[in-house]
């Protein structure tokens, strides 16, 4: 299910959306490359995506258990808090590709900001099974893993592809 609407999607599309702000350049953590990233507080996006697409975002932790992670809920009301938000840009001059890695947070979120069909190359891989996986998703459409979950982004080719990492950490730890 989308976890964000057509209405959001359009925020994003929509005049200079995306063209006139300000993309850091720092470091990465994973592979020590510049980030090409939107850092955002949880009021930004709450501001973005309003309260509904806010309230279905912040449920994506639930998914690791099993659970309905489309339905507006309150973080309060599951053991998951937010640590980090950002939205990334990809392209070949900018952000090409991301190493495989895990990462060190109990839960992440990956939301497809923009349609397959922006871009060439840039698919989000997973090693689950002993294989390299390709994670197919519509613009809006996200996935979410915990930290054993090996997983990296391919070498763009062409376009730009934007997507939104959460990172959760359980509330006890």
């Amino acid at each position: 299910r989308d976890f964000i609407d057509e209405t959001t999607q359009h925020k994003w599309h929509g005049p200079n959306a995306r063209a006139n702000v300000h993309w850091t350049t720092r470091i990465d953590s994973v592979d020590k490359a510049p980030d090409y990233q939107i850092n955002l507080f949880p009021s930004d996006l709450q501001r973005i995506v309003g309260d509904a697409g806010f309230k279905r975002i912040w449920s994506i932790p639930r998914g690791l258990e099993g659970l309905d992670c489309t339905e507006e809920m309150d973080s309060e009301a599951y053991n998951y808090k937010r640590v980090g938000v950002f939205l990334r840009k990809y392209t070949t001059d900018t952000r090409p590709f991301i190493l495989f890695h895990v990462d060190s947070n109990s839960c992440t979120g990956n939301v497809a900001l923009n349609a397959d069909a922006d871009y060439e190359g840039g698919n989000l891989l997973t090693v689950t099974g002993g294989k390299v996986q390709v994670a197919q998703r519509k613009e809006g459409e996200a996935t979410v893993h915990d930290n054993r979950v090996l997983h990296g982004v391919s070498s763009m080719v062409s376009g730009t592809r934007y997507s939104m990492i959460l990172f959760f950490e359980k509330g006890d730890e």
